[in-house]
């Protein structure tokens, strides 16, 4: 089922899942109510092979990363997540706050498709959820 979203981002895969490899509450529930606005579902995970395990079971249309809080497992998803077929087409968004932007470019190096500031994440969440569910 597809629906026009409320905020007029464009037309939504509702039920479609994105998953999120984060520590960072806060971002965790905006992730959350985000995905709910839309009719989307996501699931929240703060290991690596927890995340990649249920890729399996009902793959995502994105996942997102922490790279704040949840570097080395950030990187742990973007080395299995490109090797493994049920995952390897699967878009890889990460965030990063300003003291740590030397791991934006190191981040997209290996294999993330954008790597965003926190303070842009944040801001444009709404429409990176929606661009990828379509």
């Amino acid at each position: 089922m597809t629906v026009m979203d409320p905020l007029d981002h464009g037309v939504v895969n509702t039920g479609s899942f994105v998953y999120g490899l984060v520590r960072d509450m806060p971002v965790a529930g905006q992730l959350v109510k985000c995905a709910g606005r839309f009719g989307l579902k996501a699931r929240i995970f703060d290991r690596a092979e927890t995340l990649l395990r249920e890729v399996g079971e009902a793959k995502p249309f994105l996942i997102i990363l922490d790279f704040d809080h949840l570097e080395n497992e950030a990187y742990k998803v973007l080395k299995e997540a490109r090797q493994n077929a049920d995952s390897k087409d699967v878009p890889l968004v990460g965030f990063v706050s300003q003291p740590r932007a030397a791991v934006k470019q190191e981040a997209q190096q290996s294999g993330c498709d954008r790597v965003y500031m926190k303070t842009e994440f944040n801001r444009e969440l709404p429409d990176i959820v929606t661009r990828y569910a379509k």
